[in-house]
């Protein structure tokens, strides 16, 4: 008959070993990115012709971007200047 005893410790072992460190890193919040509320920004940033002006629906608001156009929006730099890499634990969301 085969011991399940070392097999069983192995897995007892790596299991409180790893458990911390899982516990640790879902309880640490992400770092925050950088949003934009479109509605409030000044006409001048979006594509003439790429949006609608902003326009609220209930307690949201928003602009839309047009069927068929092309729709860029420009916004300003939101990262430290001379330095495009963001520092460690900072993320960039586009």
């Amino acid at each position: 008959m085969i011991s399940l005893l070392p097999i069983t410790s192995v897995v007892l072992l790596a299991f409180l070993v790893l458990l911390p460190g899982l516990a640790a890193s879902a309880a640490d919040a992400p770092a925050p990115f950088t949003t934009f509320a479109l509605a409030e920004l000044p006409d001048g940033q979006f594509e003439r012709g790429g949006w609608s002006a902003p326009a609220s629906e209930g307690d949201i608001r928003f602009r839309q971007a047009l069927a068929g156009k092309f729709a860029p929006v420009r916004v300003k730099a939101w990262w430290k200047d001379g330095r495009l890499r963001p520092e460690e634990g900072e993320r960039f969301v586009l």
